[in-house]
């Protein structure tokens, strides 16, 4: 949650001057909304083709990363918004498989634990992500604070898809 809070929170500042009208954002929350359920409905259709959970999650976080980074080096606002979306996407997809790898993985005598610490992780991350890339924001402009935050997903998307790789021809 720390790399998404940026594109999450700072969507209407980065397009507002691509809209007619500042109540054109209704329309792209909505599609935030669309594209994120259409994440969740693909999501097990996803997994059914993947079947590994985790590298399922990892290939979404790397879409979210791209998402945002093409977002910001489109140039164009039809593309900007489009690969804005395609990252909702991937975010809507995310949640469901990371629930259904918890709930694979974990003991269920251990699974309220768990899941207790991951929505603590989950806030605790957004609000030190808010924090940081809100710092960012100021000192280098959206654009580039997308641009290291969606880096950063896919910087560890591939670190840990490299890593799954080597860690299964174990």
């Amino acid at each position: 949650w720390f790399a998404v809070q940026a594109p999450n929170m700072q969507w209407q500042p980065f397009f507002e001057k691509d809209l007619p009208s500042k109540s054109t954002f209704g329309f792209i929350a909505v599609g935030i909304s669309l594209s994120m359920m259409l994440g969740a409905w693909i999501a097990p259709k996803l997994l059914r083709r993947i079947v590994d959970e985790q590298k399922a999650l990892n290939l979404c976080q790397l879409a979210i990363g791209l998402g945002v980074v093409l977002t910001v080096v489109s140039g164009i606002f039809p593309v900007a918004i489009i690969m804005f979306f395609f990252h909702e996407v991937a975010r809507g997809a995310f949640e469901p498989i990371k629930d259904a790898y918890l709930h694979d993985n974990i003991p269920s005598k251990a699974r309220a634990t768990i899941d207790s610490f991951e929505s603590i992780a989950h806030h605790g991350g957004g609000m030190l992500g808010l924090l940081v890339t809100g710092f960012l924001a100021l000192q280098l402009g959206i654009p580039w604070t997308w641009f290291v935050a969606g880096g950063a997903l896919i910087a560890s998307s591939m670190y840990m898809l490299v890593r799954y790789k080597n860690s299964s021809k174990k």
